[in-house]
């Protein structure tokens, strides 16, 4: 099974977290944040704790390990996107897309992207790297 890191913590992530454990693709290991505690519990139901900062993951996951961005703010998550480059330019980015999302045959999601229950994307769309779709419906 493959590794995953959700990247924040917050209520954002936390819906994410959800969303991955439901897909059975992924191991959780933990969180990254850079504004909370090094083992603080995150999610205690799980026993998932913030595993560092940004500026430590070669050291915290191996090459194996993808990220997904658990943070809502469009402009923060494009910040992530570029801090996490500075420090592992070939970071695998997850795709993680609801079961309880519409998506039609002929879409392109790119790694990083997060497609939340009750999307609904439309045929040729195409979304980018860490773009999270919420509720949207796009054609």
């Amino acid at each position: 099974m493959k590794k995953i890191v959700i990247i924040g913590s917050g209520g954002h992530a936390k819906v994410i977290l959800s969303e991955i454990l439901l897909l059975k693709k992924f191991k959780v290991k933990g969180f990254i944040d850079d504004h909370r505690p090094l083992k603080a519990l995150i999610d205690k139901d799980h026993k998932l704790f913030n595993l560092g900062k940004i500026k430590n993951l070669k050291s915290i996951i191996d090459k194996n390990t993808f990220g997904v961005i658990g943070v809502g703010e469009n402009s923060i998550r494009k910040k992530i996107v570029q801090d996490v480059a500075k420090v592992m330019k070939n970071f695998l980015w997850a795709k993680i897309v609801s079961k309880n999302a519409i998506v039609s045959k002929n879409v392109e999601i790119g790694d990083g992207s997060v497609i939340i229950p009750g999307s609904v994307i439309n045929n040729g769309t195409k979304i980018g790297l860490g773009l999270n779709a919420f509720l949207v419906t796009l054609g």
